[in-house]
């Protein structure tokens, strides 16, 4: 396991890829005849993007994803965890992309790639 997210694992045969980024919430306003007055506005915002891909011949099957999509609907704030147990924080999923590929002639898809944009909850 690389990372749980709401009872979702992400798996090292998923190849997942992470995006970390932070803003520290510093704004400015600007003065005449004077350096810019810096200031905190708020405590800031931490995103993360992760990307991936499942494998339906290999035990994913074509609904692997599902629970995501279910965990994104709820609309709940999500624990982080990595599989190391470092613990990220709360966060609530704010868009999938899916890419289905690979058809069968039954329906079916041999490839699916993912991605995810997080973003961390205070409350």
């Amino acid at each position: 396991m690389i990372l749980n997210l709401g009872g979702f694992l992400f798996e090292t045969r998923h190849a997942v890829s992470i995006e970390m980024s932070a803003t520290s919430g510093i704004a400015s306003n600007e003065r005449i005849n004077n350096n810019a007055a810096h200031y905190r506005a708020n405590l800031g915002k931490t995103s993360i993007s992760l990307s991936g891909r499942t494998l339906p011949n290999s035990g994913d099957g074509n609904k692997k994803l599902k629970k995501l999509w279910q965990l994104m609907r709820e609309a709940k704030a999500l624990s982080l965890v990595a599989g190391d147990g470092k613990y990220y924080g709360k966060f609530v999923i704010l868009e999938i992309r899916e890419t289905r590929s690979l058809w069968t002639n039954d329906g079916k898809f041999l490839a699916q790639e993912f991605s995810l944009n997080l973003e961390q909850c205070y409350a």
